[in-house]
C-alpha cells in the first residue's frame, strides 16, 4: 500500500542510504526488547460515564457492591442502586430522618446486608426488603462517616470529625450504644481506617499539628496507639495481599506488610498525585492502583514491584477534558467483575478492561498510515516512523524511517516498496531495484517460487527476477481490485470482477463466482488450505476450483467482511466494519457445505473495548497471528492486539432480579408475595441480570402465567407492562442469559394477588347467578303458564263444546226418541193382548227406554265432569269399575297436601288409569297394584303392579300393531303439556308414570304472585 501521505524523494534516498547498515544492525545483533503495556486513550481501560442526564445521582461519596452483583451508590440525593444500564433510587419513607438526607458511608456485611450511614443527624439504616429500614439510632451525631463489621457481626459506626463524645457507636442486640469511653477513643479526626489480612483495623487520628497510627482488633475493638507518627492529610489503602498502604503528601509506601506488621521507613513506591490525599485509592486486579485526588480527575499507575521502590511511573491522569464526569473524585471501587467505579461530584464513571491492547513501543502518525505484513511466524508493522517487528514478549524498531509499502516474503524477511524502488529486507542484503515501468500500485506477493508479483498501474500483473520486471499474457484478465496476496499454496491471487486469479508461473488459473454477484469486494485473504473473498452481499469459499457461498439473507452478519485469519487452534477470526467475530473453523465449513447448518459465534464490539476499523479504501492485510497467539489488527488509532487466551467465557449463569413492580401510581422495590387494592387492572415490572461483563448484551425471556401462552423473549429489554389484568392470584417468570449465550434458567419468581372489587368478588357473582336463575326461572314460569293457559283453554273450548252437545242431545235427540218411544207405547197399548207382536214391542220400547237412560247418563257426563276431583277416588273409582278379584290388592299411598284437579285433566286421568288397570287386569296375571299419587311442584301418578311385565317389544315398539291403547295414553299426556313414561319394574311387573306441571293439573285457586303475574 502507497502511504497516505506524500514523501518526499530525499527521504527516500536517506532511508535508502541508512538500510546497510541497519541491514547488518538487525542480523548481527538481537534487538532491544520492551516490556509490553497496553495504553489505549487511559492505559489499557475503556471509559464510561453517567451523570444526572442519564439518571445518575451527583456527589457519590461510597460505592459499594453486594453479593448479588449490585453497585450501590451512596450520594447527595440518596442511595441508589445500578445494574449497569438503569439507576434506581431507594425511596425512603415519607417523613423519616432519611427524606433529605445525603448518604455518607456503605457498610456490606459478611450477611450480605447494606448499612447506610447519613448525615443531618439521620443515623444509620439498613436496606432490607426493599425499602430503608431505621436502626433506631438515638441522639446520631451530624454525620455517619465509616461503617465497620466486626469479628462478632457487631456493627461499628464512626463519626470522623472530633467531637467530646458520641463519635463511636456499637449495634449489639438490636440496638445502638455510644462507645467513645469502651473504646478508648483518642481525640483528633479519624481520617483513615484499612483492614489487613488478619482482621486488624489501622486507624489514622489527626490533630491541628500532628497525626498518630492507632489500631484495633476485630475482636476487641478498643483503639490502641502504635506509636507512629503520620501526615497530618493521610488517607490509606489495602490490597488483594491483605497488605495496608499509606497515602499522604510525599506519596504511597507501605504501612503493615502481608503478615500484619508495622514498616518502618518503608520508601516510596508512587510519587503523589495532585489534588487532595484524603481521597481514597484502591488495587485493581492486576496490582495497578487508582487514586482519587478530590478536584484533579483519576490517577491510573500500572502495577510496581514493591521491593523497588520509586521506580513506578507518575501514573496517567484521566480528568474532565478526557471524559471524565468531573474533576473531583470522591470515591473508587473495584467491582468482582475488576471493573473500576469512580464517584464524582457530577455523576459515575467506570474504567474496564479492553480486550485491544497497544504496544506503546510503536509510534507513528495514524494520519498517515499503518501497514502491516507477515512472512511464517514473523510479523512486521510499518508506521510514519519506521518499521517494527513484533516478537513474543518484545517489540524491537528494525528500520528507523517510513516506507511506502509492504508485504510478506516467502520464506523470511519482508519486501518494502517505495515510489523509486523495491527492496527485501532480510539476511541476504540484495540490492534495491526500479518499481514496474508502468508504475506501481503499491502492493506485491511473493510466491512459492521466490517469484515477486506486483500490480503496475495499468492494473497488470507484473513479476521480477533477476533479469527484470516481466509482463504476463494479455489473455491474463486484469486486476479489479489491487489487494494481491499469496494463497496457502503459494501462488500469487487477486480478484478480477467476480472471478479470482491464481498466478502459476505464466499462467492464470481462473475461478468464476457462481451464482449472484457478491456486491463489491471488501476483502481477499488466505485461510488455512482455502481462499476467501468477500463482498457487499456474500463471503466466498474458494477451495481448488469448487466454490461455496454464504449469502446476507442467510447469515446477515457475515457479509461485508475486511479480514479473516484461521488460527492454529482451530478458530476463525472476521472482523467487519464494527466487529470482530469469533467462531469454529469446521462450523464455518459446515456452514459453507450445509446450507441448513447454523453458525455459532462469539462477537466482540466497541462494548468490549474494539476499536473502529480502516476506512473502507484500505487496500493491504490488517489483521494477522502473531507466533504468541496474539492477535493483531490495524484499526483508525494504529496497531492493537487481543489476547485469545484473555477471551475467557463467563460460565456462570447471572443472577436475575426482579427489580421493581409498580401499580396504581405506587413502586415496591425487591417485590415479595404483594397484594393490589381492588380495581387494579394494570402494571409495569422491572427486572434485571447482575455480574455482566457486557449488562448491554444480557437477553431475557419472561412468562406471566395465566396470561402468556409461553415464554416471551424480550431480547435485551428489562421492562415489562400488563393491562386489563383482573383479580386473582398471579406467578412472574423471568430468566436471562449473559453476554457469552449462558443461561439461567430457574431466574427470578414474584406471586402476587389482584384483590376483586365487590363486582369481581364471588358474593356479587353469586348474586348475579342468583339474579339471572331468577330471571330463568321468571322466563320459565312465565313459559309454563302460558302453557298452562293454552291447555286450559283449549280444555274450556272442549268443555263448552260438551255442554253444547250435551244440550243438542237432550233437547233434540234424546227428546224426541223419547216422544217417539211414547207414541210406540200408546200404539202397543192399543194392540189386543193376545196379539203375536205385542211382546216384541213392548220389548223394543224396553230398550228404547234403556237406550233414554244410557244417553240421560252420557249427556250427564258430558256436563259433569269430576270438577275438583279428587286422584285418589278416580282411581278407586276405576279400579272397582274394572272388577278385579279378590287375589288383587290396592293400595294407594298419597304425599303432599291434596289437591283438586282441573276437570280436563281429572277426565283424561281417569281415562288414562282406566286403560292402565285394564291392562293390569288382563295382561299382567298381578297380585298388587300399587298407587303412588304426589302432589307437589308438579303433579305425579305412579301406577306399578307386580305381575310378569310389560314385553320388551311392546315397550320398544311403545304398542302392538292393531292396538291403540298405549299409543293413547302416551297422547292424553301429551296434549296434558306432561309426560307418561312406561317401564318394567327391577323386581318383576310393569309401572306407569305420569307428571304433569302443576299449574296445568291443579284447579287454579287465584293465589300467589306468580298466578297474579300469569294473569295479567
Amino acid at each position: 500500500m502507497l502511504s497516505q501521505s506524500s514523501r518526499s524523494a530525499t527521504r527516500r534516498v536517506r532511508v535508502l542510504c541508512a538500510l546497510a547498515a541497519l541491514l547488518a544492525l538487525f542480523f548481527a545483533m538481537p534487538g532491544v526488547t520492551f516490556a509490553q503495556s497496553g495504553v489505549d486513550g487511559f492505559g489499557p481501560y475503556m471509559h464510561t460515564r453517567w451523570t444526572a442526564a442519564d439518571g445518575a445521582p451527583i456527589g457519590v461519596a461510597s460505592i459499594a457492591q453486594t453479593p448479588d452483583g449490585w453497585i450501590w451508590l451512596g450520594s447527595a440525593r440518596g442511595l441508589y442502586r445500578f445494574d449497569g444500564v438503569t439507576f434506581e433510587r431507594a425511596p425512603t419513607p415519607p417523613g423519616s430522618r432519611f427524606e433529605r438526607a445525603s448518604v455518607r458511608t456503605l457498610l456490606v456485611s459478611r450477611a450480605g446486608e447494606l448499612w447506610v450511614g447519613f448525615n443531618k443527624a439521620a443515623g444509620v439504616a439498613v436496606f432490607r426488603g426493599g425499602r430503608l429500614v431505621d436502626t433506631g439510632m438515638t441522639n446520631p451525631p451530624d454525620a455517619i462517616n465509616r461503617l465497620v463489621e466486626l469479628a462478632d457481626g457487631t456493627v461499628l459506626a464512626i463519626k470522623s470529625q472530633d467531637a467530646l463524645d458520641n463519635r463511636t457507636f456499637l449495634w449489639r442486640g438490636g440496638r445502638w450504644t455510644p462507645a467513645d469511653k469502651q473504646l478508648n477513643v483518642p481525640r483528633g479526626n479519624i481520617s483513615a481506617a484499612c483492614q489487613s489480612r488478619d482482621g486488624t483495623y489501622w486507624i489514622g487520628i489527626g490533630l491541628p499539628s500532628t497525626a498518630a497510627l492507632y489500631h484495633f482488633s476485630p475482636r476487641d475493638p478498643r483503639f490502641v496507639s502504635a506509636n507512629r507518627q503520620l501526615d497530618t492529610v493521610m488517607s490509606c489503602a489495602s490490597d488483594r495481599d491483605g497488605r495496608v498502604w499509606l497515602r499522604d503528601r510525599q506519596g504511597l509506601r507501605l504501612l503493615v506488610d502481608a503478615a500484619g506488621r508495622l514498616v518502618s521507613n518503608a520508601p516510596t513506591l508512587l510519587p503523589p498525585t495532585p489534588g487532595f490525599a484524603l481521597a481514597p485509592a484502591i488495587f485493581d486486579a492486576h496490582g495497578g492502583v487508582w487514586q482519587a485526588t478530590g478536584a484533579a480527575g483519576i490517577v491510573w499507575s500500572p502495577a510496581a514491584p514493591v521491593s523497588r521502590p520509586a521506580i513506578a511511573p507518575q501514573g496517567l491522569r484521566f480528568t474532565a477534558a478526557q471524559g471524565l464526569s468531573d474533576d473531583l473524585t470522591i470515591f473508587v471501587l473495584a467491582d468482582s467483575e475488576n471493573n473500576i467505579w469512580v464517584g464524582t461530584d457530577m455523576g459515575l464513571d467506570r474504567f474496564k478492561r479492553s480486550i485491544a491492547q497497544s504496544d506503546p513501543l510503536i509510534s507513528g502518525d495514524p494520519a498517515e498510515g499503518y501497514m502491516l505484513a507477515q512472512t511464517g511466524p514473523e510479523l512486521y508493522i510499518a508506521s510514519s516512523n519506521g518499521v517494527f517487528q513484533v516478537a513474543p514478549g518484545a517489540t524491537r524498531k528494525i528500520i528507523d524511517d517510513s516506507l511506502g509499502g509492504i508485504c510478506g516474503g516467502a520464506t523470511t524477511g519482508f519486501w518494502a516498496v517505495n515510489l523509486a524502488n523495491y527492496f527485501r529486507f532480510d539476511s541476504a542484503r540484495r540490492p534495491p531495484f526500479a518499481p514496474p515501468p508502468a508504475g506501481t500500485m503499491g502492493r506485491c506477493a511473493e510466491d512459492r517460487t521466490g517469484r515477486l508479483w506486483s500490480i503496475d498501474a495499468r492494473r497488470r500483473p507484473v513479476w521480477h527476477d533477476a533479469s527484470g520486471w516481466h509482463d504476463v499474457s494479455d489473455k491474463i484478465p486484469g486486476a479489479g481490485h489491487s489487494n494481491l496476496v499469496t494463497t496457502p499454496q503459494g501462488e500469487a491471487a487477486y480478484t478480477s470482477k467476480d472471478r479470482l486469479i491464481r498466478l502459476v508461473g505464466d499462467q492464470a488459473r481462473v475461478t468464476p463466482f457462481p451464482g449472484a454477484s457478491i456486491g463489491a469486494v471488501t476483502m481477499v485473504a488466505p485461510g488455512r488450505r482455502d481462499m476467501f473473498v468477500a463482498g457487499e452481499d456474500a463471503l466466498l469459499r474458494i477451495r481448488g476450483d469448487a466454490v461455496a457461498r454464504i449469502d446476507w439473507r442467510r447469515i446477515p452478519w457475515i457479509v461485508g467482511v475486511r479480514a479473516l485469519v484461521q488460527a492454529d487452534d482451530g478458530f476463525t477470526w472476521i472482523r467487519s466494519d464494527r466487529a470482530l467475530t469469533r467462531l469454529s473453523t469446521s462450523a464455518l465449513d459446515r456452514a459453507f457445505d450445509d446450507p441448513k447448518a447454523t453458525l455459532a459465534r462469539t462477537s466482540f464490539d466497541e462494548r468490549d473495548g474494539l476499536r473502529a476499523f480502516l476506512q473502507p479504501f484500505f487496500v493491504g492485510p490488517s489483521m494477522a497471528m502473531a507466533s504468541d497467539g496474539r492477535l493483531w489488527e490495524l484499526d483508525r488509532n494504529g496497531p492493537s492486539f487481543i489476547d485469545p487466551a484473555s477471551l475467557v467465557a463467563d460460565r456462570r449463569p447471572p443472577p436475575v432480579v426482579i427489580r421493581s413492580i409498580a401499580a396504581g401510581g405506587a413502586t415496591y422495590l425487591d417485590p415479595a408475595n404483594l397484594v393490589f387494592a381492588p380495581g387494579t387492572r394494570s402494571l409495569d415490572i422491572a427486572f434485571t441480570a447482575l455480574r455482566q461483563k457486557v449488562p448491554e448484551r444480557a437477553r431475557f425471556r419472561y412468562q406471566l402465567e395465566g396470561v402468556d401462552d409461553g415464554w416471551v423473549d424480550a431480547g435485551a429489554k428489562r421492562t415489562v407492562s400488563y393491562s386489563n389484568l383482573g383479580p386473582g392470584a398471579y406467578r412472574f417468570r423471568v430468566i436471562a442469559a449473559n453476554g457469552d449465550g449462558v443461561w439461567n434458567k430457574d431466574g427470578a419468581t414474584l406471586s402476587f394477588r389482584i384483590k376483586p372489587t365487590f363486582v369481581q368478588s364471588w358474593p356479587f357473582y353469586a348474586l348475579c347467578a342468583l339474579a339471572f336463575a331468577a330471571v330463568l326461572y321468571g322466563v320459565y314460569a312465565l313459559r309454563v303458564r302460558a302453557v298452562a293457559n293454552s291447555i286450559r283453554s283449549h280444555m274450556a273450548e272442549r268443555l263448552s263444546e260438551r255442554e253444547r252437545i250435551a244440550r243438542e242431545l237432550h233437547d233434540t235427540l234424546l227428546q224426541s226418541v223419547q216422544s217417539l218411544t211414547l207414541r210406540f207405547q200408546l200404539a202397543v197399548d192399543d194392540l189386543p193382548k193376545n196379539e203375536p207382536a205385542r211382546p216384541a214391542l213392548e220389548q223394543a220400547i224396553d230398550r228404547a227406554d234403556d237406550l233414554i237412560v244410557q244417553g240421560r247418563d252420557r249427556v250427564r257426563d258430558l256436563r259433569s265432569l269430576h270438577g275438583a276431583a279428587d286422584a285418589a277416588q278416580i282411581v278407586a273409582d276405576v279400579y272397582a269399575q274394572q272388577g278385579f278379584g279378590p287375589d288383587v290388592s290396592l293400595d294407594i299411598t298419597t304425599q303432599g297436601a291434596s289437591r283438586p284437579l282441573a276437570a280436563l285433566v281429572a277426565e283424561e286421568l281417569s281415562a288414562i288409569a282406566n286403560e292402565a288397570l285394564f291392562n293390569t287386569r288382563r295382561h299382567a296375571g298381578a297380585s298388587r297394584v300399587d298407587v303412588l299419587i304426589d302432589y307437589g311442584r308438579a303433579f305425579t301418578l305412579r301406577i306399578a303392579d307386580d305381575g310378569r311385565g310389560i314385553p320388551e317389544d311392546v315397550l320398544a315398539q311403545g304398542g302392538r300393531d292393531g292396538h291403540y291403547g298405549l299409543s293413547g295414553m302416551h297422547e292424553r299426556g301429551r296434549k296434558l303439556g306432561g309426560s307418561l313414561a312406561l317401564a318394567r319394574r327391577p323386581t318383576g311387573g310393569t309401572e306407569l308414570t305420569l307428571i304433569v306441571p302443576g299449574s296445568i293439573a291443579y284447579a287454579a285457586s287465584g293465589r300467589g304472585l306468580l298466578a297474579r303475574f300469569g294473569k295479567r
